[in-house]
């Protein structure tokens, strides 16, 4: 049944804003309803209310309010056939609600603080046990009086307004990035970024270690990895992956501490760098822990003098959502730069097709900032629908962030987008589990088409980057019967020619490590030419 909605009662009172609606009530038969039989009952509001009796009844009512804010909510209801649970939800985030039985005529009972947008917004009373009534809504101003009450940081650097990332100019700032693992891969991580900055990412989040389970990287370690992002044009996100799934509070506070102990690094490069204080800390603890947690680091930051945008994995190894739904405000209104944004890791737990949706929706419709800091295309909790994290995100202008561009180990290389980390060309296409995925070329193709240069980098164009040549070792130089072939690639083949430029021999696919056998070389000086796509690397070598 569907009704035109009608105002049955609106009061509006002054408050700190003239003409600020204070109240305004909403009666159930004007709203939009399912499943529910409307009843005439003594003692309810309006003309009557409606009996939820199925499972799938709800009662639907569209609502305006003038200025974006926090907004209290109040259920008129009766509760004739005993205790029900229900679920009050405002703009898809539900608050569970519990009635106490034995009432038939209207009650009214508080259901909480909700975040309610600018002009229309969509409350719902949903069951989760039937046959109670629901007579209406009353919707009052929160604190600040249903004004905005987390207004942008005055940082010259990133700033969240509302669910928007802003950067140093106050320009919407989209992340579409990707994961880097500096700490295990150093050896040629420059040359990564070289190659992901080539590929067309805006952003790249940096693994780093604080020393409790790897080499703790330094502080001139940490300003060089800065500096090449800011000479690439990316944004670093740096994160410490030490705390990954511990429960323990010290575990995430000393990773805080870690980004204390770079405050000289870090002061005055707010416009550059947000700080994700630690990756997936918080395993299988309740939400409360999760949330004390971070109660207790981001303090320590903001201690340190550090005015950084910060970044906020989700409980359960960044895939339990429900932690931010639940306790995101109370982690941003507790900070004094009201400057956290959130991430979900995606994988099977949160990334599959049907949690996509309201696991962003969850965050966004509190007027809360989101990063997708996570996904990948597959994983071994199940398939991943990246195509809708991909289309979604757009739609919702959510930021996120691939896993990842190379050095996953066995057996989830088939997160690797790229098959050799300094070669953006090189893209990886795997499979596993009976499915397969053009993985690196749709996470490219995606840059390209949607990633932005943040604006504090000047011209939207990014500096030409020389892709280098083929990092390949040989050795030795001088040989008897062996000469081996040593490559970060997988694929790429050999010629070998004497020193007249007679072909002697060609390898079509060689691998990482490849064993030339020069038993039948006369003496003398030969050529072992590497050869990827259009490049060869050419080596002198004595028999």
């Amino acid at each position: 049944m569907k009704h035109k909605i009608i105002l049955k009662l609106f009061l509006c009172l002054l408050l700190f804003i003239p003409g600020q609606c204070f109240a305004q009530k909403y009666e159930a038969e004007d709203a939009e309803t399912a499943g529910g039989k409307f009843e005439t009952l003594t003692g309810n509001s309006g003309d009557g209310c409606f009996n939820i009796t199925e499972i799938n009844g709800y009662v639907r009512f569209p609502v305006d309010v003038e200025t974006r804010g926090t907004y209290k909510v109040y259920l008129g209801y009766g509760a004739p056939y005993g205790n029900k649970d229900l679920y009050v939800s405002v703009n898809s985030v539900s608050k569970s609600v519990s009635l106490p039985g034995g009432e038939t005529a209207c009650n009214e009972m508080p259901v909480g603080e909700f975040t309610f947008q600018a002009g229309n917004n969509t409350v719902e009373v949903l069951p989760n046990w039937t046959w109670f009534l629901v007579d209406y809504i009353r919707i009052e101003a929160g604190e600040g009086g249903g004004v905005d009450i987390f207004p942008p940081a005055d940082v010259d650097g990133f700033k969240v307004d509302g669910s928007k990332l802003l950067d140093g100019n106050n320009n919407e700032f989209i992340m579409l990035g990707v994961n880097m693992a500096w700490t295990w891969y150093k050896q040629n991580g420059m040359a990564q970024l070289d190659a992901i900055a080539r590929a067309g990412a805006n952003t790249v989040r940096i693994v780093l270690s604080n020393g409790f389970q790897w080499n703790k990287d330094d502080a001139a370690t940490v300003a060089s990895l800065i500096q090449k992002c800011e000479e690439l044009k990316m944004i670093a996100v740096l994160e410490v992956h030490d705390p990954t799934g511990s429960d323990e509070i010290k575990a995430l506070t000393d990773a805080a501490q870690y980004f204390a102990g770079l405050k000289d690094v870090l002061q005055g490069k707010e416009r550059t760098v947000i700080i994700n204080i630690a990756n997936e800390w918080h395993n299988s603890s309740p939400a409360e822990n999760w949330r004390d947690g971070y109660l207790a680091a981001i303090p320590v930051i903001r201690n340190a003098g550090l005015r950084h945008c910060i970044l906020v994995d989700a409980g359960g190894y960044g895939q339990n959502a429900a932690t931010i739904h639940s306790y995101g405000k109370d982690l941003l209104k507790a900070d004094p730069e009201h400057n956290l944004i959130f991430s979900i890791h995606m994988y099977g737990g949160a990334g599959n097709t049907n949690r996509v949706r309201s696991n962003i929706d969850g965050v966004i419709n509190q007027d809360l900032a989101l990063c997708i800091g996570e996904f990948g295309w597959y994983h071994s909790d199940g398939d991943v629908d990246e195509d809708l994290i991909l289309s979604y995100c757009k739609e919702k202008n959510v930021s996120w962030l691939a896993w990842s561009w190379y050095g996953n180990g066995s057996p989830v290389e088939y997160l690797d987008m790229v098959t050799s980390p300094a070669d953006e060309t090189r893209v990886n296409t795997p499979s596993t589990a009976g499915k397969s995925c053009n993985w690196g070329e749709k996470i490219i193709n995606d840059w390209k088409a949607n990633a932005k240069v943040c604006s504090v980098f000047g011209k939207t164009t990014r500096m030409e980057i020389n892709r280098p040549a083929i990092q390949t070792e040989v050795y030795p130089t001088k040989v008897k019967d062996v000469v081996y072939v040593v490559s970060p690639m997988s694929r790429y083949s050999i010629s070998i020619t004497d020193a007249a430029g007679r072909f002697l021999s060609f390898i079509p696919s060689a691998g990482k490590t490849t064993v030339v056998s020069c038993s039948d070389w006369s003496p003398g000086i030969f050529f072992l030419s590497v050869i990827s796509g259009n490049e060869k690397k050419t080596f002198p070598i004595i028999k």
